[in-house]
């Protein structure tokens, strides 16, 4: 019987901290409740991401997000729901800034390929 090694997404489904995480710098639209608001994504993976914004949204919040992942605005929009998972407030400096951290909820196989590509 052969060992296989776990692949990333096998692991990610344990765990969705282990999702590799891409770089990026993406404007984001969220809307929590009747709030509107706008960020940037600074990092994004199949299972969440990173928005940099000064709008920041209470833990648990769900929000409703838009992002386009081409530089083209429209093309590879994504319309996703999240929920704060972290809040940074933007005090420990450059290296990390005042934003949310987000988990998808409703994201398809499609859009985490996506995402992945």
């Amino acid at each position: 019987m052969a060992i296989r090694e776990p692949t990333t997404a096998s692991l990610a489904r344990l765990d969705p901290s282990l999702e590799v995480r891409a770089f990026l710098r993406a404007v984001v639209a969220f809307r929590c409740g009747d709030e509107l608001g706008v960020g940037e994504a600074i990092n994004i993976s199949a299972t969440g991401m990173f928005v940099a914004t000064d709008q920041l949204p209470p833990l648990g919040s769900v929000l409703d997000l838009k992002l386009s992942l081409a530089e083209e605005i429209g093309k590879e929009m994504l319309v996703l729901r999240g929920e704060v998972v972290r809040r940074e407030t933007g005090t420990a400096g450059e290296h990390q800034p005042r934003g949310v951290g987000v988990r998808f909820l409703n994201i398809t196989v499609e859009d985490q390929d996506k995402i992945r590509q």
